[in-house]
Formats: C-alpha cells, structure tokens, sequence
C-alpha cells in the first residue's frame, strides 16, 4: 500500500481524520480531515499541507467525487492511492486516527495550548460555539470542535485552523515535559489510530520534530474555487498549484512566495497563457480532437490539432521551451504516465504528440 522511504530521504506521511460514528453500524465514515506531512531530513523542512475534505477529484475506480468519499469506498487504501495520483507524490506512510481518539489523545495531554487568531462566534438557532481570540487551553471536546468547525465560513479557513492546532500539537507534545505521557498515549494510539509506522520509525520522526525550528514548518492549503457540479457542492482545486506546492516542497523552499501568488490570482494564469497544439501520432481518426475537448475542460488553451509527422508514436510526448516547462508539467498530469517532456527552446508554445498509449488511457481529471 505504502513504500517506505530510503533511509535520510524526504518521507511523505498522509493524516486522516475519520468521522466514523460508532453509534452507526457498518458506517466507515469519511476522511473529514486530509493532510499530507512532509518532512525533509537533511534540509530540516517540514511541510504541512492540507486537502480541502470537498475537493474534486478522480477516485480510481469510482470517477469524480470528493477527496473524502475515497475512505467510505475503500478506507485508508484508497485514499492513498487518490492522493498520490492528485498531487503526483508517493505517499510513504500514513496515519488515521478518528474522533473517539482525538479527544483521548488531547485530555490525555492535560488539553492544548492554542494561540486561535479568529474569534468563532455562532449562535445561529441549530449550531452554538464561542471560541475567544487569543491562547487557550482546549481539552478534548473543545479541542475537536475547533478543527472541525466550518459553519461560518469555508474548508479553506478550517484548514487552517487544523495547520494551527497540528503546529501547537507539535509544541506540547514533543516537549521533554511531556515525555511522562507518553506511555499513556501509546495506549490511547494502538485502540485508536491506524498507522503502518514502526515503532522506531515513529520514534524517529517525533525525535526530528522536537528539534525541529519552527521558522522552518510550513504550511499551505490547496486552493480552489468553489462551486455546484449535479446538485453537490465542491471545491475545484487550482491544480497549477497543485503543482507548484510539490516542486516547491522537492526544492526544499518556502511557500511564502507560492502564497503571494494564490492570493494575486498569478498562479491561476499558468498553463492559460501558452498556446498548446495538440497533434495526432497514431492514426487514429479523430483522437486529437477529442485529446482537445479534455484538456479545454481542464484549463489548457489548446490552439490547434493537427496531425503528427508519423503515426507510429507508441508513447504521447510533449515538447516544450524551458520557461513553460511548469506548464508541461501540469499538462502531464492529465496524459498518460509514460509522457515524456521533451525541452526545445526554440518552440514558443508547447506540441503535445497523441501516442497509443493515449487510446487506452482513462484517466479523467
């Protein structure tokens, strides 16, 4: 399900937060919380990015749904494998813990300390909670209600309040104060978190956490527009950033300038600017055609189809000049696995050439 890393190299751990209710029988619940962490050994980088629970994607097997309705078809699998195929990363191991657990997790702590930077205030007629601006010491129930409210406003902010109370986990959990809890929290863990960490491996990384400076944990939410699709709501990711949030991560960088450019709209112009001819290497009737209604719909400014030199290409290739190469790489999330990026400066647009393995390719995002 998982592959483990190589010993020193970048691990990515996904986090999930199921709302399983044990009052309901047969109920698997749903990933109400989706987090990728991602921790760079020898940069001493930690990165913390989170999945809106609403987001649009391909489930395998199962089309376009929410990002959480792959833990209601088929658990913590599933929701590997639609996440590593979204953001284009291998996920090295995971961790699941639902509500019961949190809430155990946190009293067993002695509550949490948490610097909340928004004042929750709702006191509509069927939700009531008050949260003050400022630190607070939350137990379990508070706790859990902070990370899980949305009601007024998005899971964009909530998000945000998960990146916050995790960094502020992090700050009590891992202290040397703490160290007396722990065999408590073991406990707590092995009734009510899934993980496919050993226990040495789990050691390891609480040990780089502890030491690790806070000035180099960063966190980002993947960004989207919200919208209706058949009567549901969802949020559509941006999957420019998508994009750029991974390579940032590789590059072992800051999100600060990645976030300045989500807030200004810049990053949702990649991909829109560069004019993509799309050209038939198969010999196919009518496979560019179709190839350019796909990637419309993702985005793409496909200018022209045409037909490629030769038709015997056995693999779809893109060609491209250095400074769309962002673009090229978007562009291969939503092509064959076998795509090959071909650089060409002296091209101004990017050339997609169909190969076969475009006519028996399925995915759909």
């Amino acid at each position: 399900m998982t592959q483990p890393a190589a010993y020193g190299e970048p691990i990515n751990l996904l986090i999930l937060g199921s709302d399983k209710r044990y009052k309901e029988k047969n109920d698997p619940g749903r990933s109400d919380t989706l987090m990728i962490l991602h921790i760079d050994f020898n940069r001493k980088k930690v990165y913390l990015v989170s999945i809106p629970r609403d987001s649009r994607v391909n489930i395998p097997r199962h089309g376009l749904n929410k990002i959480n309705a792959a833990y209601a078809y088929g658990g913590p699998r599933l929701s590997i494998r639609t996440v590593e195929n979204f953001m284009d990363i291998k996920i090295n191991h995971y961790v699941q813990i639902d509500f019961r657990g949190f809430k155990k997790m946190v009293d067993a702590l002695g509550g949490i300390n948490v610097n909340v930077k928004k004042t929750i205030n709702n006191r509509s007629r069927r939700y009531r909670m008050y949260i003050p601006k400022g630190n607070q010491r939350m137990n379990g129930e508070l706790a859990l209600n902070y990370v899980r409210y949305r009601h007024g406003d998005s899971d964009f902010k909530r998000a945000e309040r998960q990146q916050n109370f995790l960094t502020a986990l992090t700050s009590n959990v891992l202290q040397w104060k703490s160290a007396w809890k722990i065999p408590r929290l073991i406990n707590i863990m092995s009734k009510n978190v899934e993980t496919d960490l050993t226990m040495g491996q789990m050691s390891r990384i609480g040990g780089f956490l502890r030491q690790a400076n806070k000035k180099n944990i960063e966190t980002i939410t993947v960004p989207g527009s919200t919208g209706m699709r058949n009567g549901a709501s969802y949020v559509f990711p941006n999957e420019a950033a998508v994009n750029a949030i991974v390579e940032t991560m590789k590059k072992g960088k800051s999100f600060d300038k990645l976030k300045s450019q989500i807030e200004s709209g810049k990053i949702n112009m990649i991909g829109k600017k560069v004019n993509i001819s799309v050209l038939n290497g198969t010999g196919v009737s009518g496979l560019a055609g179709r190839a350019k209604i796909k990637l419309k719909n993702k985005g793409f400014n496909v200018a022209r189809v045409g037909t490629a030199s030769g038709s015997n290409y056995k693999f779809t290739e893109i060609l491209t000049a250095s400074d769309n190469i962002r673009t090229a790489k978007l562009l291969k999330k939503s092509l064959p696995a076998a795509t090959e990026i071909k650089v060409n400066n002296k091209l101004s647009g990017i050339i997609v050439i169909l190969g076969r393995d475009y006519t028996t390719f399925k995915r759909t995002y």
